[in-house]
């Protein structure tokens, strides 16, 4: 086995001369390092090398890892994660406690933060140094199900441990030292805001799980764990996380003054000495530190480097240290592709394959994207099968009906992993809307574009629009075969009722996460790939041009939906017409006219 010591040091000098891809908040935790070797000690600071060594040698020397390809093997840290547990064991006090209190480390997905958590959190209940009887260990998380995750991995690891199951008692609930052990009376618990109680703290160490996710009514844990260890020689609290979205207040907190320890680490006094940070991202753009020079090979004169390519294989290392090993290749190459496709796609990708921040909303159809999907209607006759929907739109002033024809291509659909024939046909689609607005309403009618759109008859003008809507739809059904039709069932339940013995089925179309994500998506990548087609529809585009989209991550996974609120105005017809592509997309072959929807 390589010492630790040669691990970390070729780790450091790879970072240092390039030759280890990285962003520059990593350099910055490397450069901070090796700075402070030669001047820490004026701060009353030291480097223990075998402290560092030790707890390094300690992980594939007392766990194994318990899922995977890699089961059953030692637990062997990567060299940036070495790197981690060097500094964090490493750095000490005058009085030989750690120096670092509070831990700060965020990557991509898949880097291995719940393994190296669990094993720092495993050996600091076990042999911490100096040891610390009566230590209270708790992984948080904003539920305890959550918390359970690194703890659950903690226990399987113990539990597959001769070393650690020496030391510890492995219980439902939490893993307890036994009696004699090298640091009795102590425990590793899981803790969620949920969890019955969170008072009464003396926390010897925590480990905060992905607090992007941690709202401000999380808060309360939140300052309890990092107030509750005052009584101890050396706490740790370490922070795992990948990237927030401007919602996420506290993780925004956190990462900001990270990023100012990592920047000031030079000054005479520096800020958060007691702070470790590791963050491993893409670079954003930036101000170069040329003046604007002519010729900078870094912003090439401009006088500000620009972000990095999300999409540059180079660039993925920087937030995700470990790869290709993990994540691996075919896996972010994969996410890359699907990123390209639609904006809900690109936001996963960066945030969490990135690890950069994002918005919580995001434009969802670019104006090239629609500009492109522009062209002549087919014979609608010839169609495989249309579907329309309805959106009333609550208490606005619009509201809209979208139509959409779909279209055998004669094509097999190809599986995107495989590259084989699916054996499913390939279709591609045609979509139109009309919206309806009542006589009494705030809009101007009389300017630009809202006439033009009334001209146009892409608008209808009435005092009973509702009823309107409702003959639309009949004559629809009578002229066009348009027999099956979503709805939302919060506010048009009655309209749905109404139209049910004129023989048109109605299928609700609830407006939640659930139901939204996957039928938009879609809807986006095949607008992407030219599947979709509209006819230059003035009042649709217009709506397609306001929507924007909610992202993020729910226990359930990624969810996408649109955003009325938000969104700069109206989006009711490109809402309609979504809706009615979804049943389109999932409609039997040859079922134009009939009911398929049971």
């Amino acid at each position: 086995m390589e010492a630790p010591k040669q691990q970390v040091q070729r780790y450091i000098d790879g970072v240092l001369d390039g030759s280890i891809v990285t962003g520059r908040r990593v350099r910055q935790a490397v450069e901070r390092h090796v700075y402070d070797l030669e001047h820490a000690h004026t701060r009353g600071h030291y480097f223990d090398e075998q402290k560092a060594s030790l707890a390094i040698m300690w992980f594939p020397a007392c766990l194994r890892h318990v899922e995977g390809e890699w089961a059953d093997k030692p637990v062997e840290l990567t060299d940036n994660q070495a790197f981690i547990v060097w500094c964090l064991m490493g750095w000490r006090r005058a009085d030989g406690c750690r120096r670092f209190r509070h831990a700060y480390i965020t990557c991509g997905r898949k880097w291995g933060k719940s393994t190296v958590a669990a094993g720092i959190g495993l050996l600091l209940l076990t042999c911490d140094d100096p040891l610390e009887k009566g230590a209270q260990i708790y992984c948080a998380a904003t539920k305890e199900d959550q918390a359970k995750i690194v703890h659950g991995l903690a226990k399987a690891m113990a539990d597959g441990s001769p070393e650690v199951r020496k030391q510890v008692t492995v219980l439902a609930k939490s893993i307890v030292t036994k009696k004699g052990a090298y640091q009795p009376n102590s425990f590793f618990k899981p803790l969620g805001s949920d969890s019955r109680t969170s008072d009464g703290f003396n926390v010897h160490a925590a480990v905060l799980d992905e607090i992007h996710e941690w709202g401000t009514h999380h808060k309360g844990l939140w300052d309890k764990l990092n107030t509750a260890h005052g009584s101890r020689r050396q706490p740790l609290i370490i922070t795992i996380t990948t990237a927030g979205d401007d919602q996420s207040k506290l993780w925004i907190e956190v990462d900001t003054l990270s990023c100012r320890v990592l920047d000031g680490y030079k000054l005479d006094n520096p800020p958060g000495d007691h702070r470790f940070c590791f963050i491993a991202r893409l670079d954003e753009k930036r101000p170069c530190d040329c003046g604007a020079i002519k010729g900078c090979p870094k912003c090439e004169g401009t006088g500000e480097i620009p972000e990095d390519d999300p999409f540059d294989e180079k660039n993925w290392a920087k937030a995700n240290p470990n790869y290709p090993v993990t994540p691996k290749r075919e896996f972010m190459q994969e996410q890359a592709d699907d990123a390209q496709l639609s904006p809900a796609g690109l936001h996963v990708f960066k945030r969490y394959h990135c690890n950069v921040l994002v918005s919580s909303l995001e434009k969802a159809i670019h104006d090239e994207t629609w500009r492109a999907a522009q062209g002549e209607f087919s014979d609608w006759s010839d169609a495989d099968a249309i579907c329309g929907a309805w959106d009333m739109g609550g208490q606005d002033d619009l509201a809209a009906l979208g139509f959409c024809a779909r279209f055998d291509t004669g094509e097999d659909e190809i599986d995107t992993k495989t590259g084989e024939p699916t054996g499913r046909p390939l279709y591609r689609y045609e979509v139109d809307s009309v919206g309806f607005i009542n006589t009494s309403a705030e809009r101007d009618l009389s300017k630009e574009p809202w006439s033009d759109w009334v001209d146009q008859k892409l608008l209808r003008v009435s005092s009973m629009e509702i009823n309107e809507m409702r003959q639309e739809v009949i004559r629809e059904y009578q002229d066009n075969q348009i027999r099956s039709w979503a709805y939302d069932p919060a506010n048009s339940r009655d309209f749905a009722q109404s139209l049910e013995p004129e023989g048109i089925e109605t299928v609700k179309f609830f407006q939640n996460a659930g139901m939204w994500t996957e039928p938009i998506t879609k809807f986006l990548a095949d607008l992407k790939l030219g599947r979709v087609r509209h006819e230059g529809n003035g009042l649709l585009t217009w709506a397609a041009g306001n929507m924007v989209l909610v992202n993020g991550k729910r226990s359930a996974g990624y969810f996408c939906i649109p955003d009325k609120a938000n969104s700069p105005d109206k989006i009711d017809p490109i809402v309609a017409v979504i809706m009615a592509y979804r049943l389109a997309s999932i409609a039997p072959p040859g079922t134009k006219g009939k009911l398929f929807i049971t």
